[in-house]
């Protein structure tokens, strides 16, 4: 089974740890991450590498019922690339959502 929801150290307050040591722990021959963020694609994409695991990149966001209201519910929604054109558009998405977090 792959994991693909592991969290690295760019996820701040709620990583698994190092994206080094999550590699090492989680094992197999591809590891996921859906970190809060994108920042971290080009770190794991080079300790992968390093490590013979295939990357795969995820992306978490946070989903509310309404941006207006304070108290609306969130949900964690967890957006997997499949190949390069996937990539790209989580780098969209993650850009929208900056722009429209409250």
């Amino acid at each position: 089974m792959i994991n693909l929801r592991l969290r690295t150290e760019y996820s701040f307050r709620e990583c698994y740890g190092p994206v080094d040591k999550v590699i090492a722990v989680a094992g197999g021959e591809a590891i996921g991450i859906a970190d809060d963020g994108t920042w971290g694609f080009v770190a794991w994409q080079k300790a992968c590498r390093k490590a013979g695991v295939k990357p795969i990149y995820g992306l978490r966001l946070s989903v509310a019922e309404d941006v207006q209201e304070r108290q609306s519910p969130t949900y964690d929604l967890v957006l997997i690339a499949r190949n390069v054109k996937g990539l790209q558009a989580l780098y969209r998405a993650c850009t929208e959502a900056n722009r429209t977090a409250i």
